[in-house]
């Protein structure tokens, strides 16, 4: 059987405007064909416990279509706190899989998000077509992705 390519995630930048961080995110791939279901909930987005979000929203970047951005809409906006990013596996591990690639527990990455954190430019949009999600909380992902989070947010 041949070894599946592992998915590698990056934190290209985070901006904020009023109460809405955006985040871009560059996965290595990102599988042609996706529904809208699977880019609207591309990611699992896990906040530290103590913040409140209203609204996820999830897009394919269509001025970097390698890019998914992620607008993460607080009640209030956290002094300074983590965002955790895990790819939603159980709507896209086959398409990954399909590409010779494995999404799995270990796909994740984290943004700082502060009250410094830079302005978001005006032309960045929450797109009418995306799909609001709820976040996740740390008991409702994943036993071995809940543990990765916490290992990586304690270290």
């Amino acid at each position: 059987m041949n070894q599946l390519k592992k998915l590698t995630l990056k934190i290209n930048s985070v901006s904020r405007r009023d109460n809405v961080a955006f985040i871009r995110v560059e996965p290595n791939i990102i599988p042609n064909g996706l529904s809208p279901t699977q880019r609207g909930s591309f990611f699992l987005v896990v906040p530290n416990s103590g913040d409140r979000i209203t609204f996820v929203n999830q897009w394919i970047n269509p001025e970097n279509p390698a890019e998914v951005l992620v607008a993460v809409t607080y009640a209030s906006f956290p002094t300074q706190s983590a965002v955790f990013l895990a790819v939603n596996a159980q709507q896209l591990a086959s398409s990954y899989s399909a590409i010779g690639f494995s999404a799995d527990a270990s796909s994740f990455v984290s943004a700082v998000v502060t009250l410094s954190t830079p302005t978001a430019p005006s032309s960045l949009q929450i797109p009418t077509s995306s799909i609001n999600t709820p976040s996740s909380s740390i008991s409702s992902v994943p036993v071995q992705l809940a543990s990765k989070i916490l290992e990586d947010y304690i270290s």
